[in-house]
């Protein structure tokens, strides 16, 4: 597998409320939900001119020195205004340590004044300053609509390299460079994204975000660049699957599952032992053109004391995916597993596959 992060941040009811994230100190990124900022999900993510961000746990370890990531960013003005001024190298993507302070191995910066405000990209040397920056683009990104960006990077005291592409256009192409962290070095040990951050930031330069993925090399499918702009469509279960042994608040279990916008304790299913709720979807209401693959996901957390541990897990055809066990939380954690490929033909997803047989869910192991 090569995907390391995925966020749609569809179905949040605020950013105080999406798990596994941490907001960092000032404001903090904030959730936008949809039809307000947000591209064409049910939401994005916010980041004004005093936020610091927030950070979000990687699923994995990197493999390698290539790190790439995509998303789509749309630039406003924090003040209630028209236009805002030099953006001061505004940073909206870092990766980084477990802490954020810790180490911190690249950035994505905005640089220059509306609309003309360009990606600026930066190691972690001298804290983000201008002997760090590895290279600056010259597509303007400050009109207020929204682009998709994409971006590879790999660390080297020499062969370093830093492109990006904007709305598929290239951007930057640096080749041969010097982009490896003196402090840090390569991202052998990368656990966290840090995304709509403002620290230093001027002028009153905010950013949207929406449906970011950060993936690298080590893999067969998602390798390399995209083959098109991408987006992340989130889908609920919309029946009950072959197992089903959790105890429903009310109604049928698929029910307690299936909110656009994530309720929690107000709907759920339960168990006091070992066992499985597995769901399946019998309708998707678009086309997709192509899909690089599944990040399927389960909101789960414990009652009492008494540890116990629980794996997400999917289905098809005979053929069952697990995710890691592990010791379920007192608060609320978002269990993901990957499903790159189809494992009963092992090629990729297709609508047709999805609706044929595959099931997903949550099992308590112990």
């Amino acid at each position: 597998m090569a995907l390391l992060f995925a966020e749609g941040f569809d179905g949040w009811n605020s950013g105080s409320d999406m798990v596994n994230a941490e907001r960092s100190t000032n404001d903090g990124a904030a959730f936008s939900p949809a039809n307000t900022s947000s591209n064409w999900s049910d939401g994005c993510l916010a980041g004004g001119d005093l936020s610091a961000g927030m950070r979000f746990p990687v699923t994995r370890k990197p493999v390698g020195t290539t790190i790439r990531t995509a998303f789509w960013i749309k630039t406003f003005s924090s003040a209630g205004t028209s236009t805002f001024g030099t953006t001061s190298n505004r940073p909206f993507l870092l990766l980084s340590g477990p802490v954020y302070v810790e180490t911190r191995y690249w950035g994505l910066f905005l640089i220059g004044t509306q609309p003309n405000a360009c990606l600026s990209v930066r190691r972690y040397d001298d804290a983000f300053g201008p002997s760090a920056q590895a290279a600056i683009g010259s597509i303007a990104l400050g009109d207020n609509a929204w682009h998709h960006v994409e971006v590879e990077f790999t660390s080297h005291v020499s062969a370093g390299v830093v492109r990006t592409w904007v709305d598929g256009v290239a951007d930057i192409n640096s080749t041969g460079i010097d982009t490896n962290d003196a402090a840090s070095g390569d991202f052998s040990t990368m656990e966290s994204i840090h995304l709509a951050g403002s620290s230093g930031n001027a002028g009153n330069a905010g950013v949207y975000m929406d449906d970011v993925i950060v993936w690298d090399d080590d893999g067969v499918e998602f390798k390399g660049r995209l083959t098109d702009k991408h987006r992340i469509r989130t889908i609920f279960p919309d029946a009950n699957g072959s197992v089903n042994d959790f105890t429903p608040l009310s109604g049928a279990n698929h029910e307690n599952v299936d909110e656009v916008m994530r309720d929690k304790d107000t709907n759920y299913n339960a168990i006091t032992t070992t066992g499985q709720d597995m769901f399946r979807f019998n309708t998707i209401s678009f086309a997709p053109q192509e899909i690089y693959g599944i990040y399927a996901e389960a909101l789960v957390r414990r009652e009492g004391l008494l540890a116990h541990t629980g794996r997400i897990k999917a289905t098809r055809g005979g053929i069952t995916l697990t995710g890691p066990a592990v010791i379920v939380d007192p608060t609320y954690r978002a269990e993901r597993l990957e499903l790159i490929r189809d494992p009963v033909t092992g090629s990729r997803w297709t609508k047709a596959k999805l609706l044929a047989g595959l099931e997903i869910g949550y099992e308590r192991v112990s």
